[in-house]
Protein backbone atom coordinates (compact mmCIF):
# COMPACT_ATOMS: atom_id res chain seq x y z
CA UNK A 1 0.00 0.00 0.00
CA UNK A 2 1.03 3.47 -0.85
CA UNK A 3 2.25 6.36 1.37
CA UNK A 4 -1.62 7.98 0.05
CA UNK A 5 -3.47 5.26 0.63
CA UNK A 6 -2.18 5.01 4.55
CA UNK A 7 -3.01 8.34 4.86
CA UNK A 8 -6.16 7.89 3.68
CA UNK A 9 -7.24 4.77 5.73
CA UNK A 10 -6.23 7.24 9.11
CA UNK A 11 -7.73 10.43 8.05
CA UNK A 12 -11.27 8.35 7.77
CA UNK A 13 -12.39 6.04 10.13
CA UNK A 14 -15.69 4.46 8.28
CA UNK A 15 -13.36 3.09 5.21
CA UNK A 16 -15.63 0.22 4.18
CA UNK A 17 -12.96 -1.75 2.31
CA UNK A 18 -10.03 -2.13 0.01
CA UNK A 19 -10.55 -4.03 -2.78
CA UNK A 20 -8.59 -4.56 -5.93
CA UNK A 21 -9.79 -3.90 -9.73
CA UNK A 22 -8.64 -5.51 -12.85
CA UNK A 23 -5.74 -3.73 -13.48
CA UNK A 24 -4.21 -4.13 -10.41
CA UNK A 25 -4.78 -0.69 -8.49
CA UNK A 26 -5.98 -0.33 -5.16
CA UNK A 27 -9.76 0.92 -4.86
CA UNK A 28 -10.33 3.09 -1.33
CA UNK A 29 -13.86 3.59 -0.63
CA UNK A 30 -13.88 6.31 1.67
CA UNK A 31 -17.33 7.16 3.53
CA UNK A 32 -18.73 4.13 1.10
CA UNK A 33 -19.84 7.25 -1.24
CA UNK A 34 -16.10 7.60 -3.08
CA UNK A 35 -14.36 5.45 -5.36
CA UNK A 36 -10.39 6.94 -5.02
CA UNK A 37 -8.12 5.14 -7.11
CA UNK A 38 -4.99 5.11 -5.50
CA UNK A 39 -2.26 6.66 -5.89
CA UNK A 40 -3.27 9.99 -7.64
CA UNK A 41 -6.42 11.15 -5.33
CA UNK A 42 -7.79 14.09 -7.48
CA UNK A 43 -11.33 15.62 -8.64
CA UNK A 44 -10.37 13.00 -11.85
CA UNK A 45 -9.97 9.76 -9.87
CA UNK A 46 -12.37 10.67 -7.40
CA UNK A 47 -15.99 10.25 -8.14
CA UNK A 48 -19.45 9.33 -6.68
CA UNK A 49 -20.44 5.65 -6.35
CA UNK A 50 -23.75 4.42 -7.78
CA UNK A 51 -24.19 0.95 -6.58
CA UNK A 52 -27.64 0.22 -4.87
CA UNK A 53 -25.53 -0.71 -1.50
CA UNK A 54 -23.68 2.88 -0.95
CA UNK A 55 -27.28 4.50 -2.33
CA UNK A 56 -29.25 2.76 0.70
CA UNK A 57 -26.19 3.13 3.25
CA UNK A 58 -26.26 7.18 2.20
CA UNK A 59 -29.95 7.35 2.75
CA UNK A 60 -30.24 5.29 5.78
CA UNK A 61 -27.58 7.28 7.22
CA UNK A 62 -29.25 10.46 6.37
CA UNK A 63 -32.19 9.24 7.75
CA UNK A 64 -31.17 8.49 11.11
CA UNK A 65 -29.07 11.17 11.52
CA UNK A 66 -30.72 13.97 14.07
CA UNK A 67 -30.41 16.96 11.74
CA UNK A 68 -27.93 19.56 13.71
CA UNK A 69 -25.61 16.55 14.83
CA UNK A 70 -23.31 16.76 12.56
CA UNK A 71 -20.98 20.04 13.24
CA UNK A 72 -20.50 21.91 10.25
CA UNK A 73 -23.57 20.77 8.36
CA UNK A 74 -26.07 21.21 11.22
CA UNK A 75 -28.97 21.29 8.00
CA UNK A 76 -28.11 17.52 7.13
CA UNK A 77 -30.34 14.81 9.18
CA UNK A 78 -34.06 14.91 10.05
CA UNK A 79 -35.65 16.77 12.65
CA UNK A 80 -38.29 14.38 13.55
CA UNK A 81 -38.80 15.22 16.86
CA UNK A 82 -41.02 17.99 15.44
CA UNK A 83 -43.47 15.36 14.76
CA UNK A 84 -43.70 14.18 18.44
CA UNK A 85 -46.57 16.44 19.47
CA UNK A 86 -48.77 15.98 16.47
CA UNK A 87 -52.11 13.56 16.96
CA UNK A 88 -51.80 10.15 15.56
CA UNK A 89 -53.55 10.19 12.15
CA UNK A 90 -53.57 10.41 8.40
CA UNK A 91 -52.07 13.95 8.36
CA UNK A 92 -49.10 13.14 10.56
CA UNK A 93 -48.22 9.99 8.63
CA UNK A 94 -48.63 11.82 5.32
CA UNK A 95 -46.48 15.22 7.17
CA UNK A 96 -43.56 12.42 8.42
CA UNK A 97 -43.68 10.83 4.74
CA UNK A 98 -43.43 14.13 2.80
CA UNK A 99 -40.86 15.72 5.49
CA UNK A 100 -38.66 12.38 4.59
CA UNK A 101 -39.04 12.60 1.00
CA UNK A 102 -37.98 16.13 0.72
CA UNK A 103 -34.94 15.39 3.15
CA UNK A 104 -33.81 12.79 0.70
CA UNK A 105 -34.51 14.52 -2.66
CA UNK A 106 -32.24 16.91 -0.97
CA UNK A 107 -29.49 15.18 0.74
CA UNK A 108 -29.31 11.68 -2.04
CA UNK A 109 -29.73 13.06 -5.31
CA UNK A 110 -29.14 9.58 -6.66
CA UNK A 111 -32.22 8.02 -5.55
CA UNK A 112 -35.97 8.94 -4.70
CA UNK A 113 -38.68 7.65 -2.54
CA UNK A 114 -41.45 6.51 -4.26
CA UNK A 115 -43.82 4.45 -1.57
CA UNK A 116 -43.97 4.30 2.09
CA UNK A 117 -45.64 1.10 3.81
CA UNK A 118 -47.29 2.51 7.40
CA UNK A 119 -48.10 0.65 10.59
CA UNK A 120 -49.75 2.61 13.25
CA UNK A 121 -49.24 1.43 16.74
CA UNK A 122 -52.42 3.73 18.75
CA UNK A 123 -51.50 2.01 21.90
CA UNK A 124 -47.82 3.08 21.95
CA UNK A 125 -48.44 6.12 19.93
CA UNK A 126 -46.18 4.82 17.10
CA UNK A 127 -46.07 4.97 13.65
CA UNK A 128 -43.95 2.12 12.07
CA UNK A 129 -42.78 3.12 8.28
CA UNK A 130 -40.71 1.06 5.41
CA UNK A 131 -39.40 3.16 2.76
CA UNK A 132 -38.97 2.14 -0.84
CA UNK A 133 -36.20 4.00 -2.80
CA UNK A 134 -35.82 3.82 -6.71
CA UNK A 135 -32.15 4.12 -8.01
CA UNK A 136 -31.85 7.03 -10.42
CA UNK A 137 -29.53 5.11 -11.93
CA UNK A 138 -30.88 1.97 -12.52
CA UNK A 139 -34.53 2.01 -11.57
CA UNK A 140 -34.46 -0.33 -9.47
CA UNK A 141 -36.84 -0.23 -6.67
CA UNK A 142 -34.90 -1.25 -2.76
CA UNK A 143 -37.04 -1.44 0.23
CA UNK A 144 -35.00 -0.16 3.29
CA UNK A 145 -35.61 -1.61 6.84
CA UNK A 146 -38.56 -0.60 9.11
CA UNK A 147 -38.23 2.91 11.21
CA UNK A 148 -40.19 4.04 13.71
CA UNK A 149 -41.84 7.38 14.63
CA UNK A 150 -43.19 7.90 18.64
CA UNK A 151 -45.73 10.30 17.98
CA UNK A 152 -48.88 11.86 20.64
CA UNK A 153 -51.41 9.58 21.67
CA UNK A 154 -54.03 12.17 22.31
Amino acid sequence: MSLITDQIIKQHSKVQEIATNKNNAQMVYVFSDLNVRDPFVSSSTAVMLYDTRTIVQGVWRMITTEEGEIPNFRQYGLNIKRFSQYPLNSQTVDGIYNYVKERVEVFETRAEIVKADVDVDFEQGVIYMTFFLRMKASGEVVKLPTWSVQVSTY
